[in-house]
């Protein structure tokens, strides 16, 4: 439809990691999948863009000496975002939001704006404010042992 793009994105990996000299030896094996759904409108008066994202990560380590599982743990995440964008005369504004919640650190909601102004012709000067976090990863929580020690989510002014 005229005024309404989507792009569907699909993503896997897998890395396999042998350590038999290791202490203790071990097999660690990080599954990825992660797909991302994107939808892009012009609403008239602006753009508006929505989105999810869904990130599913597994880890697991096997020790090759005791022929048994050290851990073997997964991991889901699923984001929702969206994000308003407009120009009147000289002006920019720019508003998003997004809130994720993972399997291991709860929920967690982020958000930007940005007003922008041009100031002479070709220049523009802008003001924004945002808050940022990156969750762990299953490396993160579970290496080099399966121990959970710490959940949260590395902020940047962030509303939890």
């Amino acid at each position: 439809t005229q005024g309404w793009k989507q792009k569907l994105s699909v993503y896997s990996a897998r890395n396999e990691l042998v350590s038999p000299a290791g202490f203790p030896p071990s097999d660690i094996t990080t599954d990825r999948k992660q797909l991302s759904w994107l939808h892009e409108l012009d609403v008239g008066f602006g753009g508006l863009t929505l989105g999810i994202d869904r990130l599913v990560e597994g880890v697991s380590n096997f020790n090759p000496s005791t022929g048994g599982a050290v851990f073997d743990r997964a991991l889901g995440s699923t984001g929702l975002f969206g994000q308003f964008s407009t120009e009147w005369e000289k002006n920019d504004l720019q508003i998003g939001w997004r809130h994720d919640r993972n399997s291991a650190y709860g929920s967690n909601n982020t958000y930007n704006v940005a007003l922008g102004r041009e100031i002479a012709s070709g220049t523009r000067m802008y003001f924004s404010h945002g808050t940022a976090f990156k969750g762990p990863t299953a490396n993160d929580l579970y290496w080099p042992s399966d121990t959970f020690t710490d959940p949260d989510p590395f902020g940047s002014f962030g509303d939890r």
